[in-house]
């Protein structure tokens, strides 16, 4: 795919230094679900754009956003942009403040690893380790978790941490390219045994594995609390 321009972020916010990193989208929902990019949220003022505007393998979408985050930690959808010529662009003013529970994806690059930026009843998360790394980025954090897109496994859904088909254990939830069945971890972790023992006693998987099925657990129990 050819590579496409980012949305535009004009960062207010004094805690957090987001230069490295550019806006590919905003999502709701789970980021482990759609290859990564979860529900697309959904504004209240519609896109219009105008005739003439012009599509290019570039700019597939036709147009690019502008956000801004405040200083307040809230994330305004400042307008629309769509480029008429090389020149010059029509300009749809939108001004949505963004509410409730979503992520900022971000990228070093077109084809770079994602980060998933959380925002909490409308305000940025500024705990960085509430933050989601796929893996093959450079962020130094041990929070860093498995690449959707990019586990270790031969499996045709490699895409997703936790996969079941009819034909692997009757159907249970396993780990994504393996047999393991997802319940073994829980159960082993009730009798108050650890992660280093899990990934021993099964070679198939591994502590990256564990960690991100750990993480979407967590999320997924606490994200209607």
């Amino acid at each position: 795919m050819t590579v496409q321009f980012p949305d535009v972020l004009i960062n207010e916010h004094p805690q957090l230094d987001m230069t490295s990193l550019y806006l590919y989208s905003v999502i709701r929902g789970d980021v482990y679900s759609n290859h990564g990019w979860g529900e697309p949220y959904k504004f209240s003022r519609q896109r219009k754009p105008p005739e003439k505007a012009v599509i290019s393998s570039a700019l597939w979408r036709g147009h690019i956003a502008t956000f801004r985050l405040q200083s307040n930690g809230e994330l305004i959808l400042e307008e629309y942009r769509y480029p008429l010529s090389l020149q010059t662009a029509h300009v749809q003013t939108i001004r949505e403040t963004l509410h409730g529970e979503f992520w900022m994806v971000m990228k070093p690059r077109f084809d770079g690893p994602r980060t998933y930026v959380p925002f909490r009843n409308g305000r940025i998360s500024t705990d960085a380790d509430q933050w989601v790394h796929e893996l093959g980025g450079n962020s130094p954090q041990d929070s860093v978790l498995p690449g959707i897109d990019e586990l270790n496994t031969s499996s045709v859904q490699r895409n997703r941490m936790i996969w079941s088909d009819p034909s692997v254990q009757c159907g249970k939830p396993v780990f994504a390219g393996t047999t393991v069945p997802v319940a073994a971890l829980f159960d082993h972790l009730i009798c108050g045994g650890g992660i280093h023992e899990f990934v021993h006693q099964f070679s198939t998987i591994t502590e990256e594995h564990v960690v991100a099925v750990l993480k979407k657990a967590e999320y997924t129990l606490t994200r209607d609390a």
